[in-house]
């Protein structure tokens, strides 16, 4: 029931963007909307086995005063590490705040937002884990537009995010994560 919920609003809110993004004169004021996200790869030797990560992060804004922004950000992670295999997924708000500057084609950007997570962890020993937790997070970066509503967006991030190890046993900790990212947004306006 709790998804049918979710779905029927996500549908409800992308049926009736470009009605309010209408409103908007430009792809920070009041009014206009943000979709965007990005996918990421990495892979790296860890235990002489090759591992990897998928994150898929999209993310929806609306921008209720001129260069503020509230929404939602969205990812889904899966970790494959030696023998240890973790599926994460979270959802959470967000606020950011765009600054105008005399150049039209980009925007620098500052944005904090809390990411209620699940996770399940599985190991080749035969443990397993879920569990809930939280990730504070907060970026710093710049959206150049490449055309009249797509942009690139580059930032630097930070994250303070409870770590699932699955060794012996299941150890919960917390831990802080520093990134760059890159990825496409759409301002619809």
């Amino acid at each position: 029931m709790k998804a049918q919920i979710v779905i029927c609003s996500l549908l409800t809110a992308i049926i009736l963007m470009p009605y309010a993004a209408s409103a908007a004169d430009g792809p920070i004021d009041p009014g206009a909307f943000i979709l965007g996200g990005s996918i990421s790869y990495s892979g790296f030797w860890q235990d002489k086995a090759e591992n990897y990560n998928i994150r898929v992060s999209p993310e929806f804004h609306y921008f209720l005063f001129p260069g503020v922004a509230m929404g939602a950000d969205l990812f889904y992670d899966y970790w494959k590490v030696s023998y240890e295999k973790t599926t994460q997924i979270g959802i959470g708000p967000s606020i950011a705040y765009y600054l105008r500057l005399k150049n039209p084609r980009g925007f620098p950007f500052a944005r904090v937002g809390i990411i209620y997570t699940h996770v399940k962890a599985s190991s080749t020993y035969g443990y397993s884990s879920e569990d809930d937790g939280i990730h504070l997070k907060g970026s710093l970066g710049y959206t150049y537009f490449i055309s009249k509503n797509i942009a690139i967006a580059g930032s630097a991030d930070y994250s303070y995010e409870r770590a699932f190890i699955l060794d012996i046993g299941y150890i919960r900790e917390w831990r802080e994560v520093f990134g760059i990212s890159v990825g496409l947004k759409a301002f619809l306006y």
